[in-house]
């Protein structure tokens, strides 16, 4: 149900279960203003995982049939669909793959059933060549440190090396955190 690898001319830029909805501790202090809160906010909990069949039936609203936890929605010309649900306690993740098949891009649109109090969800891309973060930020961009800590960004954030770069462009809640 998640990404493994992502590969463009040669180069392995996504490398582990990418795009991974993951639960972390939070408290009500949305800005998160005191030093030890942005750390904290980099401290993994727990993260989805796959739903089982009976899991993504229910979730799913089949009534006469089963729904699998991941299935191909729609296999056209320019890409191809893939579904996935995944589940963490009471909350789950429906997460529509769309792979270009023209393009290097990938389109990931994440709906989020969440029933949790006092925590947040972070969406984990592992990588484990790219190094450098650099974020949008208000008038400009930012080189950012990958010490784990939660930092803002806007509508786009690279992780890159000399070589390469992935580009994740977002359209909903801004904030990340790098790490290694």
């Amino acid at each position: 149900g998640l990404i493994e690898k992502y590969i463009v001319n040669g180069a392995e830029l996504i490398s582990g279960a990418a795009f991974c909805p993951v639960v972390y501790d939070d408290n009500e202090d949305s800005w998160a203003m005191q030093i030890y809160q942005q750390k904290r906010l980099a401290v993994r909990e727990k993260p989805f995982e796959l739903a089982t069949k009976k899991q993504a039936t229910i979730i799913s609203g089949f009534k006469k049939s089963t729904a699998l936890p991941v299935r191909i929605t729609e296999n056209g010309a320019l890409y191809t669909a893939v579904e996935s649900i995944l589940v963490a306690d009471t909350s789950y993740a429906i997460i529509e793959y769309k792979v270009y098949k023209t393009s290097q891009k990938v389109c990931i649109k994440i709906e989020l059933h969440f029933d949790y109090k006092n925590k947040l969800i972070k969406v984990e891309i592992p990588s484990n060549k790219l190094n450098q973060a650099q974020t949008q930020i208000l008038g400009g961009r930012e080189f950012v440190p990958s010490d784990g800590s939660e930092r803002v960004g806007h509508k786009w954030t690279t992780l890159s090396d000399d070589k390469n770069a992935l580009a994740v462009f977002n359209d909903c809640i801004y904030g990340f955190s790098a790490e290694n």
